[in-house]
């Protein structure tokens, strides 16, 4: 889930979405990200805006207290 959404492969995001929307928010178990962070490291909007629009959470924060919109905000 985390490398789709880091590498773009948005058919792919998709189609895991469709049977498990609940992964929206998938958590790692490392550093508390979502895939939400993996899109915007990778520099998908076509991923972090799929992502957005099925509910996956803007503010939520890494163990390191960062956003998703702080990763964006470096690429």
């Amino acid at each position: 889930m985390h490398a789709l959404a880091r590498f773009g492969d948005v058919d792919a995001l998709q189609a895991l979405l469709d049977n498990k929307p609940r992964l929206v928010d998938a958590v790692d178990g490392v550093e508390r990200r979502q895939p939400l962070h993996d899109a915007c490291e990778g520099g998908s909007v076509e991923a972090a805006r799929m992502l957005l629009e099925r509910g996956a959470h803007v503010n939520t924060r890494t163990l390191q207290r960062v956003t998703p919109l702080m990763i964006a905000s470096f690429h």
